[in-house]
């Protein structure tokens, strides 16, 4: 799991337990969250560049997303500043504690739709999810556009866009914020509620989201299902917060190998 300095609580959920309320016509309620504990065990400062396949060397920066390579201590994170899949190296102790971490190469990605999107900060690549199924595909989510995309990883071409109708209603900056695979099963989720499934969270109320799963053969992503999924309320406003800007939401998720989820709550 991916933590940022900006989330101040994390809540691990595992979708376990009784069902929470059915939302919308059509979609089907997910089994509700049983806490899970967390220990902080420690942190390093990554630092440094890294070098895509058209020899541009960057600073990497605003890392939004992170997923396991099926090798080793070896990750791909993409970030919602630029185009970019990046190679990522992270050195654990025994006990899981982050000793040393490090980017490694980058495929710079094409942009889908450069008229829509001329920048890469305009699609706001959020999520990214990689197989050792399909090795030559990753999947990144883009919350700007409602959208999962999946790109050569050599390359950097893009192979096919889902545009999942579910999500079409989704309210601006509170779309596909992430995205998770274990072998032929793809898995994603809007931040807070679409506008048509009902209110954004509030510190009296939460908010329920749409788990969106995919069955992915070779090629081509088909839809398998929606499930409601029930998202805390804000735990406090944030300190100075006289506007109402203070948010909860479903920031990340994981898919574990026996079909569990576990997802990650920022309040």
């Amino acid at each position: 799991v991916c933590f940022t300095d900006f989330l101040e609580q994390l809540m691990i959920k595992a979708a376990l337990g009784a069902f929470v309320s059915l939302v919308a016509a059509g979609v089907v309620p997910f089994a509700s969250a049983a806490d899970l504990g967390i220990t902080y065990l420690g942190k390093v400062t990554i630092s440094g560049t890294s070098t895509d396949q058209t020899s541009t060397t960057f600073s990497p920066t605003d890392i939004s997303g992170i997923t396991w390579s099926g090798a080793g201590n070896v990750y791909y994170a993409v970030s919602d500043k630029t185009n970019h899949v990046i190679q990522l190296t992270v050195n654990t102790q025994v006990n899981g504690t982050p000793s040393s971490a490090a980017f490694g190469t980058s495929v710079k990605l094409d942009n889908p739709d450069p008229i829509t999107y001329p920048t890469p900060i305009n699609l706001d690549l959020e999520g990214i999810a990689y197989s050792t199924v399909h090795p030559n595909g990753i999947f990144v989510s883009s919350e700007a556009t409602n959208s999962i995309f999946e790109y050569n990883l050599a390359t950097g071409t893009l192979a096919q866009t889902i545009a999942p109708l579910g999500y079409a209603t989704a309210r601006d900056n509170l779309s596909l914020e992430s995205l998770s695979r274990v072998g032929n099963t793809l898995w994603t989720s809007n931040e807070e509620a679409l506008a048509d499934d009902g209110p954004i969270s509030t510190t009296s109320a939460g908010t329920v989201v749409r788990l969106g799963k995919f069955d992915v053969s070779g090629a081509t992503a088909s839809p398998a299902g929606e499930f409601a999924y029930n998202v805390e309320k804000i735990h406090a406003a944030a300190s100075g917060d006289t506007n109402g800007t203070s948010r909860s939401g479903l920031s990340d998720l994981v898919a574990l190998p026996d079909g569990r989820l576990i997802t990650l709550e920022r309040s």
